[in-house]
């Protein structure tokens, strides 16, 4: 993120939620929506902060939208964050429209994963997913919903709490190997360093300790 720290004059900075909506009547149109292409006319009503909205319909509809006023300027990358206020080209040209935000309706694989994680790549129009929080979370709902549909579980209330007592971090897939490896690393490595106190190494490290002790020989 930038800071203002370098900025001395006006600050291009502004919250939609401020600008005049139609929040409230959105709300109160939504539980009278007869169909699918109801609620998303009723969803783009919602035109205050943004909202990441999951629904599902009585008659077989899932789905997955953003709602909300996302401002645009002329650079993408401009868009997410303040800019210096006294620049032209850092200034506001509109919002994002409903139809090129966010959405995901009836995907193939018959589920949504939604967990406060972000919805865009960088790259999106008005830079939507530019400050989105970590997909680590969203990731490992669907890693966890589609082991239960191979399994032939029906997501139920038992899988819904596994699932919140769920303790695995999928990010560690990639970074604990790397992690392992300098360890195993350090450990075996001459060093004037006491590790009298260390915990037993890995059975790798076991073998690359006799390797070691086998040149030094």
């Amino acid at each position: 993120f930038n800071t203002l720290e370098h900025l001395t004059g006006p600050v291009a900075l502004a919250w939609p939620a401020y600008i005049e909506q139609r929040s409230v009547l959105g709300m109160t149109h939504i539980p009278l929506a007869n169909n699918l292409q109801d609620f998303i006319k009723c969803a783009s009503l919602l035109d205050g902060s943004a909202e990441a909205i999951t629904f599902a319909t009585i008659d077989g509809h899932i789905g997955f939208l953003v709602s909300g006023r996302i401002p645009k300027r002329d650079h993408i990358e401009y868009s997410a964050i303040f800019r210096d206020g006294t620049n032209k080209s850092h200034d506001w040209t509109g919002f994002v429209p409903a139809s090129e935000m966010p959405r995901s309706i009836d995907p193939e694989e018959g589920f949504i994963a939604s967990c406060n994680n972000k919805v865009a790549p960088p790259s999106i129009k008005g830079g939507i997913g530019t400050t989105g929080p970590d997909t680590v979370r969203a990731l490992r709902a669907n890693e966890l919903i589609r082991g239960f549909v191979s399994e032939g579980r029906v997501v139920g209330e038992r899988e819904m709490m596994d699932m919140q007592m769920d303790t695995v971090d999928t990010s560690t897939k990639h970074i604990l190997p790397e992690i392992l490896s300098i360890a195993c690393l350090l450990y075996t490595s001459p060093s004037p360093r006491d590790l009298s106190t260390s915990r037993m190494p890995s059975s790798a490290c076991k073998k690359k300790k006799k390797k070691n002790k086998k040149r030094q020989k």
